[in-house]
């Protein structure tokens, strides 16, 4: 990624909703910041395209976004990681993400052995 990131982001495992020229399908989100997103995604997508995308903030809140393609990993590896920039993302939602990341501390699950919020709170 050749941009700074202007809002920090924390790690994450969790199932995204993705609909790409009006096809739906659910993948996998692993960065998470008000910002946007880092996903991994089997189609191609490419810089500046527009998608909407689905999402939990924290495994309880359900968010909806418009986002644009900013960056991706090397198309020719696999899996292809995506950069994506939310373009309307609710104030609530953005609040919520921001408290989110602010919260990371040792007992981050990824710091656990869990692979997402869904397990923490089950365990």
């Amino acid at each position: 990624m050749s941009q700074k990131r202007r809002v920090p982001r924390r790690k994450v495992d969790q199932k995204v909703g993705v609909l790409v020229g009006g096809e739906y399908s659910v993948t996998r989100a692993f960065e998470m910041g008000e910002g946007g997103l880092k996903i991994s995604y089997d189609g191609p997508l490419e810089i500046g395209q527009r998608i909407v995308v689905t999402f939990n903030v924290i495994g309880i809140t359900k968010a909806i976004a418009t986002a644009i393609v900013r960056y991706h990993s090397d198309k020719a590896a696999a899996p292809v990681y995506y950069g994506l920039e939310f373009l309307n993302l609710d104030f609530k939602i953005k609040r919520l993400i921001r408290n989110f990341v602010a919260s990371w501390s040792e007992n981050d699950p990824q710091e656990n052995g869990f692979s997402s919020w869904e397990d923490r709170k089950a365990g």
